[in-house]
């Protein structure tokens, strides 16, 4: 809990998740941090879970993309978001494309390499 609520925390997160998934996934810029506070990039999104009625997104590629997303964090870096709900997942348009955004990460963990190979 106390990683949970510790931004600075959440923010360091947040930095090594950009590099490992590069332009995978998007990430929310963050403006200020520490301890108490996270001022990040604010993101228009829908929640995967509402995505099923909604002709204007391919949602076939994009839960693809999301399984290529996390199977990227457990077999290659070994950097793994550990809260992958739908109030974590969004997804927006960017530029005509369907893009993935991910939120909350005070819950990461980085597996060792023995681990994560077995």
């Amino acid at each position: 809990m106390r990683k949970e609520l510790d931004f600075e925390h959440e923010h360091r997160n947040m930095e090594t998740a950009r590099k490992y998934l590069g332009k995978n996934v998007y990430i929310p810029q963050v403006f200020y941090s520490d301890r108490n506070v996270l001022i990040m990039e604010w993101i228009d999104g829908f929640k995967i879970d509402e995505l099923a009625n909604n002709p204007a997104f391919n949602t076939k590629a994009i839960i693809t993309s999301i399984i290529d997303i996390f199977s990227s964090q457990i077999f290659e870096s070994g950097f793994v978001h550990c809260d992958p709900h739908p109030g974590n997942l969004l997804v927006r348009k960017c530029e005509g494309q369907d893009q993935i955004v991910l939120i909350d990460f005070g819950l990461c963990i980085q597996m060792s390499p023995q681990f994560r190979t077995q």
